[in-house]
């Protein structure tokens, strides 16, 4: 039997030098903000009513805000502007049907 404890002969490689301390961990980046999930979703179903295109527009910005804010932590940049965007494309949408005229109210027509 070897000195070393019988773990390799003279032709053994050394063991791995040690890991650096505290060095070269960067923590795993979080997952999607909420907020911007939320912001995505009021942004597409926006064409329902003007009420989830102004809360896409108002969790968007909410979002975009915790997001910068969390250094890299939260992802999500993207659907938040989506619903910021989209909100405000249903928002002009609907504004531009009424003062056109194209909404037609009269429900007792025949």
């Amino acid at each position: 039997m070897s000195q070393n404890g019988g773990s390799g002969g003279p032709g053994a490689p050394p063991p791995p030098p040690p890991p650096p301390p505290g060095g070269g961990y960067q923590p795993a980046p979080g997952g999607n903000n909420g907020m911007a999930i939320a912001a995505l979703c009021c942004g597409i179903g926006g064409f329902l009513c003007i009420i989830p295109a102004i809360l896409g527009i108002v969790f968007g910005v909410i979002a975009k805000n915790q997001i910068r804010d969390s250094f890299g932590m939260q992802r999500g940049d993207g659907m938040a502007t989506a619903g910021i965007v989209l909100g405000i494309v249903w928002i002009a949408l609907t504004v531009l049907l009424l003062a056109t005229g194209s909404f037609d109210f009269d429900f007792n027509a025949n």
